[in-house]
C-alpha cells in the first residue's frame, strides 16, 4: 500500500511537471508513449494466453496513432470527428497488405486479428482523450480547457480506484466479482465512485475558470458517476484478461501499481465514454 502511494504521487507529480512545462503538446505525446508502454504489454498478455500478435505493426501503428490524431486535426479539411476512423481503416489496410504479401497466409491471419484488437482495444479507445482536448480547442475556449477536460477524465478514472481500494479495505463484504477480481466489493465501487465524484467537482471548482461555462460543478459531479462506472468496468475487464493469461500484474514497471496497463486500465473504456457525453452536452 505504501509502495502504491508514493509511485501515484511521483506520477501525479511528473505529469503535472509536464503539463505545466509543455502544455497541451507535451500531454499527446506523454498520451501516446504511455498508450505505447500499454499496448506493449496488452499483447504479452494475449501471447500468454496463446496468440501472436504482430507486435511491432500493432505498437507502431498505435503510437502513429495517437499522435496523428493530433497533428492531422491541424489540417482544415480533416474533422475529428472522421480522423480516427480514417486512421484505423488506413492501419487495417496496410497490416493486411503487409500480410497477405508473405507466405503462410492462413497462419498471418491468425495473428493480424489479435494484432488489430489490440490496436481497437488500446490506442483506439485512448485516442478519445486527444479527441476530447481537440473539442476545446478554438478561439470559444481557453487555451487550457482542452487540457483540463482530459485531467478531469482521468482524475475521476483514478479515484474510483483508489476510493474503491480504501473503502473497500475498511467496509467491503459483498464480492462484486470474485471470479475475476476476489479483491473488489460492491461497497467499495459506490465509495469509489462517490469519491470520485467528489474529487472531480473539486478540481472542477478549483479550475472553475477555465472550464466551459456548461460544466458546472453539481453537473461535474453527476457527470462523473457514469464515467466512473465505466472506469470500473475497464478495470474488471484488465482484471478478466490477466486471470485468463494466468498473471497478477501485466507487468513490473511500477512498484505497488505493477505495469503500465495496471496504471491505464481504468482509463481506456472511460475515455470514449467521456468524449461522447461531453460532446454531445457540454460544447
Amino acid at each position: 500500500m505504501l509502495k502504491r502511494t508514493y509511485a501515484t504521487l511521483v506520477l501525479w507529480l511528473l505529469t503535472v511537471v509536464i503539463l505545466y512545462l509543455g502544455g497541451i503538446q507535451a500531454g499527446i505525446w506523454l498520451l501516446a508513449i504511455l498508450t505505447l508502454f500499454t499496448q506493449w504489454e496488452f499483447y504479452l498478455l494475449l501471447e500468454n494466453m496463446g496468440y501472436q500478435p504482430y507486435r511491432r505493426f500493432g505498437l507502431g501503428f498505435g503510437f502513429l496513432f495517437i499522435l496523428g490524431t493530433y497533428y492531422l486535426s491541424s489540417n482544415e479539411t480533416v474533422t475529428v470527428s472522421s480522423l480516427g476512423n480514417e486512421l484505423l481503416a488506413i492501419t487495417v489496410t496496410v497490416m493486411s497488405l503487409l500480410i497477405i504479401t508473405k507466405k503462410g497466409f492462413t497462419e498471418k491471419m491468425r495473428s493480424l486479428i489479435p494484432s488489430l484488437f489490440g490496436i481497437l482495444y488500446i490506442p483506439f479507445m485512448l485516442h478519445f482523450l486527444v479527441c476530447l482536448a481537440l473539442l476545446f480547442d478554438s478561439s470559444t475556449f481557453q487555451s487550457n480547457t482542452g487540457l483540463l477536460m482530459v485531467l478531469w477524465v482521468i482524475i475521476v478514472a483514478k479515484f474510483t480506484d483508489v476510493g474503491g481500494l480504501i473503502v473497500g479495505k475498511q467496509w467491503g463484504k459483498t464480492k462484486m466479482a470474485p471470479q475475476i477480481s476476489p479483491g473488489k466489493t460492491w461497497e467499495g465501487t459506490i465509495g469509489g465512485i462517490f469519491l470520485a465524484a467528489i474529487i472531480g467537482s473539486i478540481f472542477v471548482a478549483f479550475f472553475n475558470s477555465q472550464m466551459p461555462e456548461t460544466f458546472s460543478i453539481i453537473k461535474s459531479f453527476f457527470y462523473a458517476i457514469p464515467v466512473a462506472s465505466f472506469a470500473v468496468i475497464s478495470d474488471l475487464v484488465e482484471s478478466a484478461m490477466k486471470r485468463r493469461a494466468r498473471v497478477k500484474d501485466s507487468g513490473k514497471s511500477i512498484p505497488g501499481i505493477g505495469g503500465w496497463f495496471d496504471l491505464t486500465d481504468s482509463i481506456i473504456l472511460t475515455a470514449p465514454i467521456a468524449y461522447l457525453m461531453i460532446k454531445y452536452t457540454i460544447v
